[in-house]
């Protein structure tokens, strides 16, 4: 709740094209006006000029700022979520033009391999002509596996009691991993409870939940994991977490 309302005050700045420096000098500014009008007419016309100028100025100013805050806070759960969305979308949408980049190395391997079978031929006809040559045949590299960790934050699930925030941690890796998968999400500090799931999939069967010292999530999905397919691990807590370990892969 605390982080709304800094997001909010932030943003309700913003709005007004300003800063704490902008509103410290103005405020700077009015209190060396009033000394002045004291210095030069004396008590009373500092306080008439004080009432006039500077008190129901700032209380119009303070008020309309109230009033865009109160706005601003209201929509602001809402905002941050279609924030998310948005950072999670292009991440996957990343994910797919790294695909289609690996995709096309595959073809250009595929390529290379159809030349080295020609040149065999062309050896091969070479030996039949009388010269006598010795090939070695060396086999493809294959491409190590990779795996990819991002954080966010969302709203908290209403549902589950204490919980502040909800962090969401992403994990895809470039190969595709074999049923059963079990995903583990270590965090950096402590959560209430937990889930997983992996994108693109409508209903899965899974189980899981948190290690003793109530930082490592784990879970088992029943279902297969193309490359580059999303896992989703989403946990409730009390305060902003961040996912400094994860581990997605085949159950021995």
């Amino acid at each position: 709740m605390f982080q709304l309302f800094v997001r909010a005050f932030s943003d309700s700045l913003r709005v007004f094209d300003t800063t704490l420096l902008a509103i410290g000098l103005t405020v700077l500014g009015a209190l060396v006006t009033a000394g002045i009008v004291f210095a030069v007419r004396g008590w009373a016309e500092l306080k008439k000029h004080v009432v006039e100028n500077i008190v129901i100025v700032f209380a119009g100013a303070v008020a309309t700022w109230l009033l865009v805050f109160l706005v601003i806070l209201v929509q602001l759960p809402a905002k941050m979520l279609a924030e998310s969305n948005t950072n999670l979308s292009k991440v996957i949408q990343e994910k797919k033009q790294q695909s289609i980049a690996i995709n096309s190395l595959a073809d250009k391997l595929q390529n290379q391999d159809g030349q080295i079978s020609g040149l065999k031929l062309r050896i091969k006809g070479t030996e039949q002509a009388g010269a006598h040559v010795v090939t070695r045949t060396l086999p493809t590299p294959e491409e190590p596996r990779k795996c990819w960790l991002y954080t966010f934050w969302s709203q908290p699930n209403p549902h589950v009691s204490g919980s502040v925030i909800a962090t969401d941690a992403v994990i895809y890796c470039s190969k595709r991993t074999e049923n059963p998968v079990v995903v583990s999400m270590e965090f950096d500090g402590e959560f209430i409870e937990g889930n997983a799931v992996p994108l693109g999939v409508g209903v899965f069967p899974s189980g899981g939940g948190r290690d003793r010292n109530s930082k490592t999530f784990t879970a088992f999905l029943g279902v297969p994991l193309l490359a580059f397919q999303p896992v989703v691990v989403e946990v409730q807590a009390k305060s902003q977490l961040r996912a400094v370990r994860g581990v997605l892969q085949a159950q021995e």
